[in-house]
């Protein structure tokens, strides 16, 4: 693979070298050329200085945009005013750039020419891009792929379908984000810019996984990794690996993870970029404090915080001095970790980060109970969910729901606890990939592939452009010479290649067999998640029954009073007759049948309240009277009913 890189970078030389020359010989055509020649020479000269002089860019491209309208050429003229829009874009001046590309428009729709209409409303997408403008950028990037799916290659049209997905991932749509970045992705070849099939395959990877497909999101950043380990730079890889890194974080595979934020840290090293390296660092934390290896966890901690700390990285210090104290809290040290949280609270307060301090406040809930403070714990969660409800996060919800179950449990409270569990359910219900299966951790670093993009997107101009064949011998024999060395260089590649290719069979399989072991894993949880649920489903179906008891009480006093009190004057009858002497076997006989048939009425509605409040795990399949259920219902419930000033009539089947 080294070889194949070291192939790469001597290419690229190659080209510079030539495009030197091509330079100075542009400068000998142009003093020698027609008018009509002078803008195509001009603007060519413009597109190879636009980067590394913007100035002298900017001259030649107003003089070819003076001699085409003069000379009413309307693709240089178009074309001429897109040299000036990317200009000004590489200066971040927007609005100036999407002034010239939208004037450059009309002369490109009359030259009628794809590639150069693409360019342009990509162009515009990117500067409203840079304007915030995304409903507007979004329009003019899908317009942009119009024309460039007319185009016979396809690197312009992956460069948009990228740029499409990126613009929904800035939006928080990760199912359009995967669903373009998808059809890039399908669209990559041998001939594909490397580069370009580099950003793609990570920017697919991180819409993944942020849609919850890790499986997925694993192959793709396996691609782009492979990819960046023949082509790209040392910070390209420390990307890759940091993805995969959260990847497996993600599964709960912390060794693993661990292991790719060590590559990840170790090249961040090696290219000096000490801020991306303490992103890494805290992640590397994180990880050991999952492990339950709390002082390898704070030493990492405090290592990022003295970096943000020292380079004024206001959100990720207070990040981290959350994550200090949730180690702390581990610990069991809750006065050190209360200690860490305030810190946090006010660095949060200081910037504003809302969302941040409801993560915060409900950690310092958890610390107050597990003290046994319950009074100050459901101070601070009531504070976490008023931060939550302004920003509908739904996972810190979630949280905060349980979390009021608890404490009112431990309070004594247990209306307010099943109340809390209740919302619980309910919330959980809609968001349950997140609670099961998606602990992810926020991406630390994205690949920066929007200035790369740029870059292919004029290479593809300058390319059409001196694809027109000089007539000079001179530039004939370098080109023969050119195709000579790039075959050379193709035939030794594709040796290369073959020879490893057998290694690479043997990785890909080890890659996959982890991916189907994490695919595992992630059902077995799911499946243990839906058990807990269903027994929980049952316990509130339970006291639901048992509160409705409650409000068939009065009913079933009122029907029960009935016969006793039957049953209290046949007695007195009884022996107020036996007294006077006057007491006969017929009348005792009589009265002894009403009193039973009283005392049976009195044990059938005790069994009809007795089988609806047990609690029945299993389904009964029985034959019933259908009838008597209905007079049994309508005997417990009759009292509230009258009294209510309702009249009951009953039809019920023979």
């Amino acid at each position: 693979m080294k070889y194949l890189f070291f192939i790469f970078m001597f290419t690229l030389l190659v080209g510079v070298i030539f495009s030197i020359g091509d330079l100075e010989e542009l400068h000998r055509d142009l003093s020698e050329s027609a008018d009509a020649d002078r803008p195509r020479l001009k603007l060519q000269i413009a597109e190879m200085l636009f980067r590394s002089d913007g100035e002298t860019a900017g001259k030649y491209a107003v003089e070819a945009e003076d001699q085409a309208k003069r000379l009413g050429l309307h693709y240089e003229l178009g074309l001429s005013r897109r040299i000036l829009g990317n200009i000004h874009f590489n200066r971040d001046e927007f609005s100036e750039a999407a002034s010239y590309y939208l004037s450059a428009l009309a002369p490109a729709q009359v030259a009628g020419d794809n590639k150069l209409l693409g360019d342009l409303y990509y162009n515009l997408g990117r500067a409203n891009t840079g304007l915030k403008e995304h409903q507007t950028a979004l329009e003019y990037l899908l317009k942009s792929l119009i024309y460039r799916e007319k185009l016979p290659e396809r690197n312009d049209e992956i460069t948009a379908l990228n740029s499409i997905g990126l613009l929904y991932w800035e939006q928080l749509s990760y199912d359009k984000a995967v669903l373009y970045l998808q059809n890039a992705a399908n669209l990559i070849e041998s001939d594909t810019n490397p580069r370009l099939a580099v950003a793609v395959y990570n920017n697919l990877g991180n819409a993944l996984l942020k849609n919850g497909d890790t499986a997925a999101a694993g192959e793709a950043y396996v691609s782009s990794l492979r990819m960046r380990e023949i082509f790209g730079t040392e910070q390209e890889l420390a990307v890759a690996n940091l993805n995969l890194g959260n990847l497996y974080y993600t599964a709960t595979n912390y060794e693993m993870a661990l292991h790719y934020y060590q590559e990840a840290r170790v090249l961040y090293g090696r290219v000096n970029d000490i801020i991306r390296e303490a992103l890494v660092v805290a992640n590397i934390a994180s990880t050991y404090n999952d492990l339950d290896d709390t002082e390898l966890a704070l030493l990492h901690h405090l290592e990022a915080l003295r970096t943000f700390e020292a380079n004024s990285m206001s959100r990720n210090a207070a990040k981290t001095l959350n994550n200090i104290g949730n180690t702390y809290l581990k610990r069991k040290e809750y006065d050190v970790a209360l200690d860490y949280y305030r810190q946090a609270i006010q660095l949060k307060n200081d910037i504003a980060d809302q969302e941040g301090l409801a993560t915060t406040y409900n950690n310092i809930s958890e610390a107050y109970y597990q003290k046994g403070l319950f009074t100050e714990s459901l101070r601070y969660t009531e504070l976490s969910t008023s931060f939550a409800e302004q920003y509908n996060d739904q996972k810190m919800l979630l949280n905060n729901y349980r979390q009021y179950a608890k404490i009112y449990e431990r309070m004594g409270n247990y209306q307010g606890a099943v109340e809390s569990f209740k919302r619980y359910i309910e919330l959980d219900l809609q968001v349950y990939a997140i609670e099961k299966k998606d602990a992810i951790a926020e991406m630390m670093a994205r690949f920066d592939s929007e200035k790369k993009e740029e870059q292919i997107s004029e290479l593809r101009t300058v390319q059409q452009i001196q694809a027109e064949k000089m007539a000079l011998e001179a530039r004939a024999k370098l080109r023969i010479l050119i195709l000579t060395v790039t075959a050379f260089i193709t035939a030794l590649t594709f040796a290369l290649l073959f020879r490893a290719k057998n290694r690479e069979v043997v990785k890909r399989k080890a890659v996959q067999k982890e991916l189907e072991t994490l695919n595992q894993e992630l059902e077995a949880r799911i499946s243990k998640a839906m058990t807990d649920y269903d027994e929980n489903q049952k316990i509130v179906i339970q006291k639901s029954k048992l509160e409705s008891l409650g409000n068939l009480a009065a009913g079933m006093a009122h029907e029960i009073n009935q016969p006793l009190s039957a049953v209290s004057m046949i007695i007195d009858n009884i022996q107020h007759k036996s007294q006077m002497g006057i007491l006969k076997q017929e009348y005792l006989d009589k009265k002894c049948v009403q009193t039973h048939e009283d005392i049976q009425r009195i044990r059938k509605i005790i069994e009809h309240v007795r089988l609806f409040s047990r609690d029945q795990k299993d389904l009964i399949m029985e034959h019933f009277d259908v009838n008597e259920v209905v007079h049994n219902a309508v005997a417990l419930t009759r009292h509230g009913i009258v009294k209510a000033g309702i009249e009951i009539e009953l039809k019920t089947a023979k």
